[in-house]
């Protein structure tokens, strides 16, 4: 009978341990990412960082984004786009009371969130993968 080193045992235990997580993390990571493109106008407001009169020129491919946007003659019209950074609100939260004659209101648009594959300039679109 052959007999094994510490060091032999070890890398047969972690061969024996990577050959069962191998395809766990390969079959965690191969779903698909969907693409969606939506279209930007003259009036979607876009937010980075704590900049809130951004343009589309200051997102970069590979930042997450989440954007409301709204379905137009079968287009997806973006509305807002935000970075992921967390923004300072306009008023002061201690200063916000919600009044029941006056109730939160909740946004008409679709959201969505993601990250950018790809920005079109001389077209107007935003490709995310979500």
């Amino acid at each position: 009978m052959k007999t094994f080193s510490l060091r032999q045992l070890l890398l047969l235990l972690t061969a024996t341990l990577m050959t069962g997580a191998i395809p766990a993390q390969a079959a965690r990571y191969s779903h698909i990412r969907q693409l969606a493109v939506f279209q930007i106008t003259n009036t979607t407001r876009v937010a980075v960082g704590t900049d809130r009169s951004a343009s589309l020129a200051d997102v970069s491919v590979g930042d997450r984004v989440s954007i409301a946007y709204d379905h137009e003659n079968g287009t997806l019209v973006a509305y807002h786009i935000a970075d992921g950074v967390p923004h300072k609100p306009h008023v002061a939260r201690r200063s916000i009371v919600l009044h029941p004659r006056h109730p939160a209101t909740t946004s008409p648009y679709l959201h969505i969130g993601g990250f950018v594959r790809a920005i079109d300039l001389a077209s107007g679109t935003l490709t995310i993968a979500y």
